[in-house]
């Protein structure tokens, strides 16, 4: 952890027990927004996964034109956790 992250903790109080996500969440501050926590080559990564996946669409479609394919932007752990548990009761447990 950066020196100055170290102050921004000893600073307010109210910061104190809030682990990872509070640390994260500064780390966005002072990093400039949510880009700043990644380094280019994430960024390019990601950039590249979602060309990737875009194809694969195309191709799922073509391959099996009576099913229908989607690429989801985001994916809640709740609706995995959901899903899990459909296919049984033992999975899809909160940790």
């Amino acid at each position: 952890m950066s020196n100055t992250m170290g102050r921004a903790f000893k600073a307010k109080g109210e910061f104190k027990g809030k682990g990872q996500a509070l640390r994260l969440s500064i780390q966005q501050e002072l990093g400039g927004g949510p880009l700043g926590i990644f380094g280019a080559a994430a960024q390019k990564h990601d950039l590249a996964i979602r060309s990737v996946t875009a194809g694969v669409l195309v191709k799922l479609s073509e391959e099996f034109p009576n099913l229908e394919f989607r690429q989801r932007i985001s994916l809640a752990k709740r609706e995995i956790n959901r899903k899990l548990k459909s296919f049984d009761p033992r999975l899809g447990q909160a940790l």
